[in-house]
């Protein structure tokens, strides 16, 4: 018998790329870099965005730092809220729930 289940919310209870997505073309539109490829924002989920901002867009140290200020300030106000729950969880949530309460 388990007492608790953890969940992972961003891409296992949530669809959270958008906000991610978002949140980086908000950050290298204020470095001035070009998006060229939509699809390319999806490399960077998961990985840490300084990384990414290096690896992909050829960012020096303080240039990867400035655009993570950049990407925090677009999704402490809006892509925080630019997810959607994926079909089905709630229902999933619901049922663990009622499971554990009634055995």
């Amino acid at each position: 018998m388990y007492h608790y289940i953890l969940f992972d919310l961003d891409g296992t209870i949530t669809e959270s790329a958008p906000g991610i997505v978002n949140s980086v073309r908000y950050a290298l539109n204020k470095m001035k870099y070009e998006v060229r490829d939509e699809e390319e924002l999806l490399r960077f989920i998961g990985p840490p965005l300084i990384d990414s901002m290096k690896k992909f867009y050829g960012m020096n140290d303080e240039q990867a730092e400035q655009a993570v200020v950049f990407y925090r300030e677009y999704f402490s106000e809006k892509g925080l809220f630019e997810n959607s729950v994926y079909d089905g969880i709630e229902e999933c949530l619901k049922q663990l729930k009622e499971k554990a309460l009634h055995g």
